[in-house]
């Protein structure tokens, strides 16, 4: 090999400055070469049980003295397999090593089967166990974003069991839902609270190729998780167990008590109207000493916040067999404070996957998996990730009303309690989390498979296989919310006794005073049938593969659920224990579903050089009417080994592998309610005719059916390349796509006059989108004596955008959304502040405005801000870039890590996404003092006063003018960011000592995530993942755990 490596430099200066004591009188010397006699450089040659070692020149050989003449010499050097040779008395070892094809030969999940690396010629992308289990976390999808090139995940939530992030693959391509398909070990199922320690792969399927096989749930990518299982050999046990802390890891830095008193006043009198602290009052706020008690400088969020959560998860493994049964069980138990009191997530795993050799050609295998889940939190929840749940659209249920929003809403100038316990301030997050009540949540699933095999005797690779799958899940919540009563303080308000007079209220959350208990019970079962036939066998130069696959699965999901309410005994949480129940709150529903299909592949190559693939699946769904039920989905794919052609014989020393790949194919989408193609009939809640003299319920319509909707279809092409360098050292991987989905199924609703009276389909087939993108990624390793390391880096670009839609005709051109990208924010486009009067007199506004407000843009001319104005101002917040940095080394016993997550092309929106339609954003992120909250910092020591007109946010005011709430790319923010997503750094016990205790693997670590995020957003506290909405948000976690990984 020509090409030298700096680390080649260091081993050889190390073997160099080898203590010349450690050094005998044996000299050896050699060649090293492959197995064509290319002179492999740069090989690693050491004496084992000694520090003796030194390295190949360019040209394969090396020479060193040894400690005896029957020392042990070992070889070593990336891309092959390490050799040990004793010297036997020999002075002279060449040896000729064997190159290691695990990387090209390495087995590929794909769907339904397996495919080595080499011979893919679909979009492809997979993570293995190690990097799985290297962090603890109590949700699985929250370590794949980053590492996957492709996949594209956003954490919009930190509470314990409810933060989960969400996946796209090759970002967004429809309207409806973007979810990925996922299959664990071939069945459709839920897998983000599987334990890392059950899984030895992950695989996502990007391009239409890899995922056209799975036809109707294919069109958004499709990621395969595969489980452990036994293998030949001895029984071995493997314990890990960690413990964690927890912390905040982004929050809003909101204002203190005095600060809060003087930023308030100051906006009072700018506003012209009388202050609402005293001089007095502040001194009391500053060093207490109130006689009312009521002034204090409170904290709220550092009352409802811990310093730490603890946590810790423990999982034990038995794996082993022999040729006839091979076995992996597993359980593990992991338990989740939440960094608020009275939040906490337990969950319980037990799988066991068994292999069975019932005779030479027949193989079963038994698949049992157990999970229990359960969560708890206060009646008010501890906070909220969804990005409509705002304060001015909250609803009747008040569901953006959580324990975080509370505490941004109390005034930090409020003690949180008089001396005769009663709790102050209308939004006090201390009572809402200890005296709300309590909502509980326990999910139980069990998932059964059963597999058999026979391999077809007189048809050599031929393989028969059937499936058969049952899940089950019942789901059940018990929420009791109480209510209570706090004392408000009236503001500016004092009786004759010169005491602040005090309003006492209902609990926000509760406003009808009066408790209640709602029980939900939902049982969801799915079954899966796969029948196979598997056929590869190679004649010579060719390889030859066919697959035929019946598949059909269902489901069926029945809820029920009941409330009641007035209870005399809260402390026994009881339907029973009340007679008064709620009116219309005894609902049920059922729901069954049904999907099959039929699937031809077909692969040949020739030589390993000329690689095609092709395959065609014909998918039924229930959802449709007979006629339009079936969906034909195809697929063709094409690979040329470049690096195999004779005319490259000449680059094999340095060229390992290169290919390039094209593929076609077609997906489907059928996710949309049932029956939408027949008249649906509804029954009113209440009586409301009078039939006979009897009052009765009535039926009614529902929306017109559409007998012609059909299949969304999406289109997806897809070139890429592969190379690896010097023995695998180097390596990248490349792919560029074009995605396009065709008749979209999508709501016609606000799309028709009101004149029609709803006679019009609620969904039809409607609309384009397509995505254009490509993904990178670039890995070295290497070797050098004991150490090793291990560089990559990978970046996924994906845009999208509207290329037709059923928008109505008449809307003015920059509020069309074609060209524009799925999930833009449509608001006013501002420009800079008032500062002047003359400019209050002349510019267009919207309501009453005064110097320091929002200007905006009058977009059409007419003199006057009006809802014609309104454009697409900003982009989605699921962002177009997403990139991961790994950095892994290893030296001796020690092992350390980085990684790294960023995204870019990402946008946010203080106030919120929700005012698409130009409301009041309603958010305390862009509105000082609303309803008397706490404003952020940021938002009062940058805001627009006479002295300070160069301000970074509007004019101090209680009372905002209606141009500063509406939405405006005034508000718009990058989202963009780096991330050190996780940092570990380990120890392995040598095993030496370790064998002696019968342990023959001990290794201790640290691991830290979430440890630093760089972003234009980290000044302001703001987590550039949370919601748009940042009223409630709970935040993501810095986690530190300490833990160890045992094996005997």
């Amino acid at each position: 090999m020509k090409n030298h490596y700096l680390l080649q430099l260091l081993i050889a200066v190390c073997a160099v400055l080898l203590p010349v004591s450690a050094l005998a009188d044996s000299p050896v010397r050699g060649k090293v070469t492959d197995k064509n006699g290319e002179p492999l450089a740069g090989t690693m040659v050491y004496e084992q049980g000694t520090s003796n070692g030194t390295m190949t020149d360019v040209d394969g050989q090396y020479s060193f003295t040894v400690s005896s003449d029957d020392a042990v010499l070992t070889f070593s050097t990336l891309g092959f397999k390490e050799y040990s040779v004793s010297l036997a008395g020999r002075a002279v070892v060449n040896v000729t090593l064997e190159e290691d094809t695990e990387t090209l030969d390495e087995v590929v999940i794909v769907g339904y089967g397996v495919q080595k690396r080499g011979t893919l010629t679909g979009s492809v992308a997979s993570i293995n166990t190690e990097k799985l289990t290297s962090a603890p976390t109590d949700n699985l999808t929250n370590m794949l974003g980053g590492k996957l090139p492709g996949l594209v995940s956003r954490q919009t939530s930190g509470v314990p069991g409810d933060n989960e992030a969400q996946i796209y693959i090759r970002g967004v391509s429809t309207t409806g839902t973007s979810a990925p398909l996922v299959l664990v070990d071939g069945v459709e199922r839920e897998y983000s609270n599987l334990d890392p320690s059950e899984i030895a792969n992950i695989t996502i399927l990007k391009d239409a190729a890899s995922a056209a096989v799975y036809g109707v749930k294919g069109a958004n990518g499709v990621i395969l998780v595969t489980t452990k299982r036994g293998d030949v050999q001895k029984t071995s046990v493997t314990y890990n167990g960690a413990v964690t802390l927890s912390q905040n890891a982004d929050m809003i830095t909101l204002l203190d008590g005095p600060e809060y008193a003087y930023w308030h006043n100051l906006a009072s009198e700018m506003d012209g109207v009388a202050l609402e602290y005293s001089p007095e009052e502040i001194e009391y706020i500053r060093n207490g000493g109130d006689p009312q008690g009521i002034f204090a400088n409170t904290d709220w969020l550092d009352l409802i916040f811990k310093k730490v959560a603890v946590g810790h998860n423990h999982n034990v493994s038995v794996t082993g067999g022999n040729e006839k049964v091979r076995y992996f069980v597993g359980g593990s138990f992991l338990d989740q404070d939440g960094i608020i009191d009275n939040v906490w997530f337990k969950r319980y795993n037990l799988r066991s996957n068994i292999d069975i050799n019932i005779t030479d050609r027949l193989t079963l295998k038994l698949d049992v998996s157990g999970r229990i889940e359960d969560r708890h939190q206060p009646g008010v929840s501890a906070g909220s990730s969804d990005p409509t749940a705002s304060l001015d659209n909250g609803g009747a249920d008040y569901g953006y009303k959580n324990i975080v929003f509370y505490a941004i809403s109390a005034r930090p100038t409020v003690s949180p309690q008089l001396e005769d316990g009663t709790y102050l301030g209308y939004y006090n997050p201390l009572i809402a989390r200890d005296q709300s009540g309590f909502n509980d949540k326990n999910n139980s699933y069990v998932q059964t498979s059963a597999t058999i095999e026979y391999r077809i005797p007189g048809v050599e690779g031929l393989v028969a296989k059937g499936l058969f799958s049952y899940d089950f899940q019942n789901a059940q919540q018990k929420y009791l919310t109480l209510p209570y009563t706090q004392a408000t303080p009236t503001y500016g308000s004092r009786n004759d006794d010169g005491l602040l007079n005090m309003t006492y209220g209902p609990s926000p959350h509760h406003p009808t005073g009066v408790n209640k208990l709602t029980e939900t019970h939902t049982f969801f079962r799915r079954f899966t049938y796969q029948l196979m036939l598997n056929y590869a066998h190679t004649f010579g130069k060719h390889d030859v593969g066919a697959d035929l696959v019946w598949e059909q699965s269902g489901t069926r999901t029945r809820t029920f659920s009941a409330s009641k309410q007035d209870f005399a005994i809260t402390e026994i949480p009881d339907l029973d224990f009340s007679t008064e129940v709620t009116p219309n709150s005894v609902t049920g529903s059922h729901a069954d579903t049904g999907r099959q299909g039929l699937l031809l592949r077909a692969n040949y190559a020739y030589d390993s050089r000329y690689l095609v693939q092709a395959s065609v699946r014909g998918d039924w769904s229930a959802k449709f009417r007979a006629g339009k039920r079936l969906g034909i989905f195809p697929a063709v794919s094409l690979g040329w080994r470049l690096s195999e052609e004779p005319f490259m014989s000449g680059t094999r020393h340095i060229l390992d592998n290169l290919k390039i790949r094209a593929s076609w194919g077609q997906l489907g989408n059928d996710a949309i309610s049932d029956f939408l193609y027949v008249q649906g009939i509804a029954l009113s809640q209440n009586p409301d005719v009078v039939i006979n003299g009897v009052p009765s319920q009535s039926l009614s319509t529902t929306s017109v059916p559409d007998r012609d909707i059909s299949w969304e279809k999406t289109t997806t092409y897809n070139i890429g390349a592969d190379f690896s360098l010097w023995q695998g050292k180097l390596s990248f991987e490349g792919d560029a796509f074009y995605k396009v989905t065709t008749d979209i199924l999508q709501s016609q609703s606000g799309q028709q006059p009101p004149s029609i009276g709803g006679n019009y389909a609620s969904i039809i087939n409607g609309g384009i989108v397509d995505v254009r993108g490509f993904e990178l990624m670039l890995g070295h390793s290497n070797r050098a004596g004991d150490f090793i390391y291990n560089i990559s880096a990978n970046m996924s670009f994906a845009r999208n955008r509207y290329v037709s839609t059923n928008d109505s005709e008449n809307i003015p051109s920059w509020q069309s959304k074609i060209g524009q990208p799925l999930g833009g924010v449509l608001g006013y486009v501002s420009d800079g502040l008032y500062q002047t009067e003359e400019q209050v007199a002349i510019l267009p506004k919207y309501g009453d405005v005064k110097q320091g407000d929002i200007i905006l843009k009058d977009l059409n001319g007419d003199g006057k801000i009006t809802a014609e104005d309104m454009t697409w101002i900003a982009g989605s917040q699921i962002p177009e870039i997403m990139f991961g940095l790994n950095f892994d080394f290893a030296w001796k016993g020690i092992d350390f890590s980085m990684f790294f997550q960023g995204a870019a092309n990402t946008d946010i929106m203080l106030c919120g996404n929700y005012s698409a339609l130009g409301f009041s954003n309603g958010t305390y992120y862009t509105q000082a003092f609303k309803w008397g909250s706490n404003p952020p910092k940021y938002l009062v020591e940058g805001s627009w006063t006479p002295d300070h007109t160069d301000a970074s946010y509007p004019r101090l005011t209680l009372n905002p003018s209606t141009s500063n709430t509406l939405a405006s790319d005034f508000w718009k923010r990058d989202a963009s960011y780096l991330r050190l997503k996780n940092l570990q750094i380990g120890y392995t016990i040598p095993a030496r000592l370790t064998k002696k205790f019968f342990v023959q693997n001990l290794r201790v670590y640290f691991n830290a995530s979430n440890v630093f995020t760089i972003s234009a957003l980290s000044k302001m506290g703001i987590d550039p993942e949370a919601p748009s909405v940042n009223n409630g948000y709970y935040p993501q976690q810095r986690v530190f755990s300490m833990g160890i990984n045992l094996s005997f």
